[in-house]
């Protein structure tokens, strides 16, 4: 559902009102018989002036050969407020008309939002015109920093204040977790778990991936198959138990190998040593 702005439909009835008042003035012969068009309302930028106020005498002054601020006075004279959402109207400087909300505005438009409900606000200025928001390009290699988490909601949210403005958005979040970089990766991950269970002295760390510092936290388990219960039970859920309470390692890596874009996450399952399955979980030090 599309709503108006309260604003801008307040601003179509100071017009309204301001025509119509001019109209009466013409007929009773008080304002010049000259064409005019829809007089036009803004919000005034110093707040004492009103919550809304019309430039249509300043306008007219030329084409009706006559001060703007008489041809104020003489439309607000023909101006009646009586059942209106306006509280007051008065002239301002060379000609301005100002006009305040009454209680009845404010009313109206809270029933407008209970009515309204989330689609309060809601704008069809964009007409479905398509918009792209590229924001964060989620780094796998790296630890997630304040830039990181401040362009994730900066993005998003300006995304969303487009689809409520009458976008179709399109939203582009990269998460570098292809190519090169990531299969390098899967190779150095491969290689320290290796490490981690038969020793550094026992496998080589592949030369090609060049080492960037970063501190990863690895908790290493072993798969526990627990033996058949009793008759008639069905056998117990295979369990995992530390294997290494020497987890933490100072080390090089240039990426994590998991496409998913999760902070934390099992990298290797079902390697097989010595008979026994063992599975890692890595992470950056301080995501444990």
């Amino acid at each position: 559902m599309i709503m108006m702005n309260p604003i801008d439909e307040t601003k179509q009835l100071l017009s309204g009102l301001v025509a119509e008042a001019c109209r009466a003035a013409i007929a009773a012969g008080e304002l010049p018989d000259v064409p005019f068009d829809a007089p036009a309302a803004e919000t005034p930028k110093d707040a004492q002036n009103g919550d809304l106020s019309s430039t249509f005498a300043l306008a007219m002054s030329k084409a009706m050969r006559m001060p703007p601020r008489k041809i104020a006075e003489t439309v607000v004279a023909r101006m009646d407020l009586s059942g209106t959402v306006f509280d007051k109207v008065w002239i301002a400087g060379p000609g301005f008309i100002n006009v305040t909300f009454g209680p009845g505005w404010y009313a109206s438009v809270l029933g407008e939002i209970e009515q309204a409900g989330m689609q309060f606000g809601r704008l069809d200025i964009g007409r479905g015109k398509r918009v792209m928001v590229e924001f964060v390009s989620a780094n796998p290699t790296g630890p997630m920093h304040l830039g990181n988490a401040r362009g994730g909601v900066l993005g998003d949210t300006l995304a969303s204040v487009f689809e409520r403005a009458g976008y179709d958005v399109w939203r582009e979040f990269y998460v570098n977790d292809a190519g090169n970089q990531v299969a390098l990766f899967g190779d150095s991950l491969l290689c320290r778990l290796k490490q981690h269970i038969l020793g550094e002295d026992a496998v080589e760390f592949p030369e090609a991936s060049s080492p960037v510092p970063f501190m990863y936290r690895i908790r290493c388990e072993r798969k526990v198959v627990p033996e058949n219960g009793r008759a008639g039970r069905p056998r117990p859920a295979d369990a995992w138990e530390a294997y290494s309470q020497d987890d933490v390692f100072s080390e090089f890596w240039k990426a994590k190998a998991d496409r998913t874009g999760k902070a934390r996450h099992v990298l290797a399952t079902g390697f097989f040593a010595a008979g026994e399955t063992y599975r890692v979980t890595v992470a950056p030090l301080d995501w444990f």
